[in-house]
């Protein structure tokens, strides 16, 4: 007989949840497969974690679940057996004033006086009261519990009269508040003695259930633990949630198997698992089948990243002294130990761990020994010494033909002369055996802050978040002020080498994500085999070498499980990565001293990663022969830069994309287009600082909009957002608060009306201003305390004697509360009504947008209407009708469109590289720039005509926006009102636009034909040529022009909500340029695609060369945007006249395929 075993853990049930119901929904059809499959389960095993906080309605969801597979598997309650884990622990039930009896026993004494104490017991079981009565469904009959809820339960088990023994342990009892498995766990040696009594260790087949793995449990529960191990023949836990299910064998002769499952839910997107464990009664030979979850296509498959070349199954022999129809039960074909060599073909510098463990379990499971030790490995290709105690006969190298992708050379006997005597294993492998600590890696793997997403149940990692950061090469010479700068991306310049050593620094700001970078690479590091110990600058308190290691070796212990000799020194010094995050916050300032400091690291380890502030880049020290150096001059030196446009969409993709299954595609694309036109909204033009944290707040904030005060917009909640979290962190006592808020915003507002702006000003002004305020307001509170705070929020900073406001988003906010505030004073009015008229400026337009953010006031909405209407009242909206004739004139036909077909995803990259390189450019145009030479109560009577264009821009933007961001506020007239003067703001502007080119097409045309002449002087060109070309120009400039504002009005005002209002301005407004803004805006933002409209459109244009120019630009610009199947870009292309290249070739090769 086979005993059949269906191992599941860690299934986390609430009460609801959609990721949730997707992965247990696709596990139970797995689980029902394998039954078909004539491979049903004898009994299930579920170790612990069955609820998510164990609260009764989440055991009421995990009953139907269970209930379901036992019915596939045929299995009554019997067969069921269950133990608690630490999330079956409802904490709610657990008061503060009782965690006194949690974690402060540190012997066996003190644990055995708390679960002898009656009034303890109560408080620590009444955590788990929900728990207990659900597994009664299951347990009730078959066994009877223990005082801390231990039991054993007998199975019949093969026909020799051997019982299987299954012994369910609560490790739960402990688990009270944070840090549960941090060696602070007990099982209590009394719990483990009453389950001794009822087996017999010599006959029986035991398998002891104990939620949490060894590692978590406090060190005086080492004998008791190894009371355990003894008497069980396996041991199934769970908890560490780990995809790689794994199993391993325990002491020098494998005397016990321990099998770990991984989470059977923990989130939708990782890759969960469950076993099947096989035991023949027979032979006492088994097999575990390991499982796990592909959440990219929500199926379950076996997991043969454990074992590749045994289709994911681990083999295993039980050893008893009893005899079986008088045969002693003892492992087959055992010789002694012998070494061997195998020879893989690949790089040894691409052996990473996941590449390690392959090959070693390859080996244990073609070779049937479970006691294979990898004792050494060669640089020369990859050649490994390995120990088994099987002969490895010519049949079974035949087997062997590759490992993970490597090809087997050779394999054979070592050399007597190289052969390995000592039972230590080589330096070669000690970094492959360690492994990081669960809460550590958890660490790791933090994204830094708590980021929720609607599509998923759980905090998101850094993982499902990261995006790789610019970096700036910073090279400094002679002169400390002279840089040359070159950007490389940090995933180029951080990549080690075997062999070579990385000596780099990371400088940046605070908040720009060095503190990420770090964890991300030391992740990297980990995963290619290295051994990286990370510490932070403030640990560091001394100089001297020996120190230093003390601190190191601390922290490497702190992280790492399976230290060899418990020493660093033992490892290979190419392996040892030492990161050093903050370094600047070391606890000496005296740069000599660092300069020793750095020294001394340098020659005691091979591989250093700092990170520092931006200031840290200066320092520097005097040496001996008196030539001041940098202190870090041996070392690569880069700085972290905001991100661009290229890297906020690729983050932007990345956060979109969580559970993005549950989108179309072209939803997504809309979905990424819209995030990002939002996102540019509110960091504006360097309002705020592009780094992650702040883009991740916004993209979180807009997840939970619902929680913005009423008064404000959507982008106003995202500032006061950012702005609450740095007084939050700065402000001791938070019922000051509004005291800050208050002081900034006069600050401010002082800094405006003084024409100071975000120009530095001196510490002695910031005084003066202080003492005024402290005498307006009537309070008495020191400037340093004042000051301090707010360069503790980064509020503002401090350059040696002057004081400015650090970010622009935090002027710009602050001014705008104050008008706001003050909204019903005449003065402050009066100054509205300036700054509306002079948005040409980028200061006054940026003040009137977050006005409009923080205010819904009429009197702000009244005066933007009424300066828009006074942009070009004196020229009419441009129609696209008669009013284009003359330019209709000038082509005989119209110009072939052609539509190249190339994968979105390539247009938008290239989109991308040309807004990074305008990025940069207006970066270092605004900082040559950066000069208030204007004033708010300036000359605009005889604006030039750039300043015009620029004004009507601005005000199409601004009105736009206020339009889509009130747009469930607005009474209908009004909101029609603010939307048609966006639409005509546009048209008036090409109106002016075309009355220029109309003043004198003739003698336009003639100094274009003049030009033309000119450059082909030498070229054999004809008169009706040169008449030709000079005509298309000006049509062609003309059409440009055209698509160019109804793109502008379409991103200004386009939005799905507004659907309604745009109906009525293209009834009341019914010519071609309004059709043609309608067409563009349904193209960009509706979900169904306008088929009749553009039909309708295309037909009102036939003959109308200019216009029908345009509709077809604009969806050639659909087509390059959107994914559009084969079918319906032909389709398009011939309603249209555009001609199509290649189009099968490409979509046979396009990635997204949609119908």
């Amino acid at each position: 007989m086979t005993m059949k075993i269906l191992h599941l853990s860690d299934l986390h049930f609430t009460a609801s949840g959609i990721s949730q119901d997707v992965v247990v929904s696709s596990l139970s059809k797995k689980i029902e497969d394998i039954c078909k499959e004539g491979e049903k389960p004898n009994i299930i095993i579920i170790t612990g974690d069955i609820a998510y906080s164990g609260k009764a309605e989440e055991y009421s969801k995990a009953k139907e679940f269970i209930d379901k597979i036992a019915q596939f598997c045929d299995i009554g309650v019997e067969g069921i057996f269950i133990i608690p884990g630490n999330h079956d622990v409802d904490r709610c039930k657990i008061e503060k004033k009782f965690f006194n009896w949690y974690y402060k026993f540190t012997k066996e004494d003190e644990l055995n006086d708390i679960l002898t104490t009656p009034q303890a017991m109560d408080v620590i079981k009444g955590g788990t009261k929900a728990y207990f009565e659900f597994i009664k469904q299951y347990m009730s009959g078959k066994t009877s519990f223990g005082d801390l809820g231990e039991y054993v339960s007998t199975v019949p088990f093969g026909q020799n009269g051997i019982s299987l023994k299954i012994i369910g342990l609560n490790s739960a009892l402990f688990c009270g508040y944070d840090g549960d498995d941090q060696k602070k766990l007990a099982l209590g040696l009394r719990q483990v003695n009453a389950c001794s009594e009822k087996i017999d260790c010599h006959k029986d087949i035991i398998i002891s259930c104990v939620h949490h793995p060894f590692d978590c449990f406090h060190t005086f529960e080492e004998p008791t633990l190894s009371v355990l191990e003894r008497m069980s023949d396996i041991i199934l836990s769970g908890h560490v949630h780990k995809s790689n299910n794994s199993a391993h064998r325990s002491g020098n002769s494998g005397e016990t198997v321990f099998v770990t499952a991984g989470s059977g839910y923990e989130k939708r997107t990782t890759q969960n698992g469950f076993n099947i464990i096989e035991i023949d009664s027979d032979s006492l030979v088994g097999k575990i089948t390991f499982y796990k979850y592909m959440s990219d296509q929500h199926l379950w498959i076996k997991n043969k990243d454990i074992n590749h070349e045994t289709d994911g199954v681990f083999s295993f022999q039980i050893n008893k002294e009893a005899s079986i129809n008088g045969a002693s039960i003892t492992p087959q074909n055992y010789h002694a130990n012998t070494t061997y060599t195998v020879v893989l073909d690949g790089k040894f510098d691409e052996l990473n761990r996941e590449r390690f463990e392959a090959i070693e379990v390859h080996l244990k499971t073609i070779c049937k020994d479970l006691n294979v030790t990898i004792k050494k490995v060669e640089k020369s290709s990859i050649k490994i010494y390995f120990e088994t105690s099987k002969d490895l006969s010519t049949e079974l190298q035949s087997e062997l033909k590759k490992i993970d992708g490597l090809e087997i050379i050779e394999i054979k006997k070592a050399e007597d002369e190289i052969h390995i005597k000592t039972s230590k294993a080589d330096k070669s492998v000690y970094h492959w055996r360690t492994s990081l600590k669960p809460k550590y890696s958890e660490r790791i793997g933090n994204a830094g802050a708590s980021f929720t997403h609607s599509r998923a149940d759980d905090d998101l990692t850094l993982k499902d978040l990261y995006v790789s950061p610019n970096l700036k090469i910073i090279s400094l010479g002679e002169n400390a002020k002279e840089k040359i700068e070159t950007i490389v991306n940090a995933d180029k310049a951080l990549v080690k080498k075997l062999g070579d050593s990385i000596k780099v620094v990371i400088y940046g700001a605070e908040t720009s994500g060095k503190t990420t970078l770090v964890k991300w690479w030391y992740d990297k590091y980990y995963e290619q085999g290295y051994i990286p110990v990370l510490l932070s600058g403030n640990e560091i308190k001394d100089i001297h070498v020996d120190k230093i290691k003390k601190i190191i070796q601390r922290e490497f212990k702190n992280q790492y499980n399976e230290i060899y000799e418990g020493n660093l020194d033992e490892f290979d010094p190419d392996r040892i990565v030492i990161i050093i995050d903050d370094f600047h916050k070391i606890r000496f300032t005296d740069s000599k001293f660092k300069a020793n400091l750095i020294s001394n690291l340098n020659k005691t380890y091979q591989n250093l990663f700092l990170t520092g502030n931006d200031l840290m880049q200066f320092e520097t020290y005097t040496s001996k022969t008196g030539i001041a150096r940098n202190i870090l001059e041996d070392f690569h030196r880069y700085q972290i830069i905001e991100f661009g446009p290229t890297l906020r969409y690729e983050l932007i993709k990345k956060w979109n994309g969580i559970g993005s299954d549950q989108l179309e595609p072209n939803e997504l694309i809309r979905l990424n287009n819209e995030t990002e036109r939002h996102i540019e909204s509110i960091i504006g033009k360097s309002f705020v600082p592009s780094y992650p944290i702040y883009l991740l707040t916004i993209l979180q904030a807009k997840e939970a909009s619902t929680a913005q005060k009423p008064e404000y917009s959507i982008h106003g909640f995202y500032y006061e957002l950012l702005i609450n979290d740095a007084l939050n962190k700065a402000v001791k006592n938070k019922e000051d608060i509004s005291l800050y808020y208050n002081y900034i915003t006069d600050y401010s507002y002082f800094l405006f009306t003084e024409k100071i702006r975000m120009q530095p000003l001196y510490i002695n002004d910031f005084i003066k201003f202080h003492n005024q305020y402290c005498i307006d307001y009537k309070i008495d509170i020191s400037p340093k305390v004042v000051l301090d705070t707010l360069l503790n929020s980064k509020l503002i900073r401090l350059d040696d004697d002057t004081v400015a406001i650090t970010y622009k988003y935090v002027y710009y906010f602050f001014v705008a509360r104050y008008l706001a505030i003050n909204i019903s004073d005449e003065n402050i009015r009066h100054k509205i009504e300036l700054l509306c008229q002079r948005v040409h400026r980028d200061e006054f337009a940026s003040v009137v947008m977050f006005l409009t953010h923080l205010s819904k006031d009429q009197f702000v909405l009244n005066q933007l209407l009424k300066n828009s209407k006074e942009l070009f009242k004196e020229y009419q909206p441009l129609k696209l009708e008669d009013d284009v004739a003359f330019i209709n004139d000038m082509i005989k036909q119209l110009p072939e469109q052609v539509y190249k077909p190339i994968d979105v995803e390539t247009i938008k990259q290239e989109e991308l590289q040309e807004e990074e390189e305008l990025d940069e450019q207006e970066k270092q145009f605004d900082a040559l720039r950066d000069v208030y030479d204007y004033d708010i109560e300036e000359d605009i009577s005889s604006l030039d005509l750039l300043s015009t264009m620029i004004k009507a821009i601005k005000t199409i933007e601004i009105v736009g926006q206020v339009t889509k961001k009130y747009w469930g506020e607005l009474k209908a007239k009004q909101k029609y009102e603010l939307a048609e003067e966006t639409y005509m703001l546009g048209l008036r502007t090409l109106g002016f636009h075309f009355s220029l080119v109309g003043q004198d097409t003739e003698m336009l045309v003639e100094y274009l034909k003049h030009i033309y002449r000119k450059k082909n002087l030498n070229k054999n060109i004809s008169k009706e040529d040169i008449d030709r070309a000079s005509k298309n120009f000006i049509f062609n400039l003309c059409s440009l022009s055209v698509f160019g504002i109804v793109k502008r009005v379409t991103n200004a005002i386009g939005y799905e909500n507004l659907a309604g209002t745009f109906e009525d301005i293209l009834t009341t407004h019914n010519f071609n340029s309004v059709k043609l803004i309608d067409t563009s805006i349904k193209l960009d933002h509706n979900k169904i695609f306008p088929w009749n409209e553009l039909e309708i459109v295309k037909k009102d244009t036939d003959k109308n060369y200019l216009a029908n120019i345009v509709l077809r630009n604009l969806v050639i610009n659909y087509l390059y945007v959107f994914n559009t199947s084969l079918k319906d870009k032909q389709k398009l292309c011939a309603m249209l006249g555009i001609k199509m290249e290649q189009q099968r070739m490409i979509d046979a090769t396009s990635q997204v395929k949609r119908e």
